[in-house]
């Protein structure tokens, strides 16, 4: 036995939801072989309207200040994805030697962080400034 559903119940109780708008009825006119007829058409409205942009929060502009408020605000967003990167002897150890100068600075970091202020930057700059950027003059040498 299947069950019956209010269809008419829910679509009350969803109407007032930004992403469940009721059905909206278009007019269009189209000509059939020179004669006018007018169509009515049931259009399903967009739910692109209610949804929020991917770079809501990102900051417009091009000045260095706005590319570090960008990274700033990127790196307020905790990171839950594991990776595995390979790093020279060197990188490593100028990483390590970064994380211990802020440490004695009394500013609390890791390598972690370092890394993802630099990946964010790259990200931002290329976003901002496409082929200007650092990372497409440093890859397209």
């Amino acid at each position: 036995m299947t069950k019956k559903l209010d269809e008419r119940a829910m679509t009350n109780e969803l109407s007032g939801s930004a992403f469940f708008k009721a059905p909206v009825e278009v007019q269009v006119d189209t000509k059939v072989a020179g004669n006018q007829a007018a169509k009515t058409e049931t259009k399903q409205p967009s739910n692109r309207d209610a949804l929020q942009p991917s770079n809501h929060d990102t900051i417009e502009g091009n000045s260095e200040e706005d590319l570090v408020d960008a990274v700033r605000l990127a790196l307020k967003e905790l990171g839950r994805e594991a990776g595995t990167h390979r790093y020279t002897a060197a990188e490593k150890q100028a990483l390590e030697e970064l994380v211990f100068e802020y440490h004695r600075r009394g500013v609390e970091t890791s390598g972690n962080q370092i890394i993802r202020i630099g990946l964010n930057y790259l990200l931002e700059d290329y976003r901002l400034h496409k082929n200007a950027s650092i990372l497409a003059r440093v890859l397209e040498r």
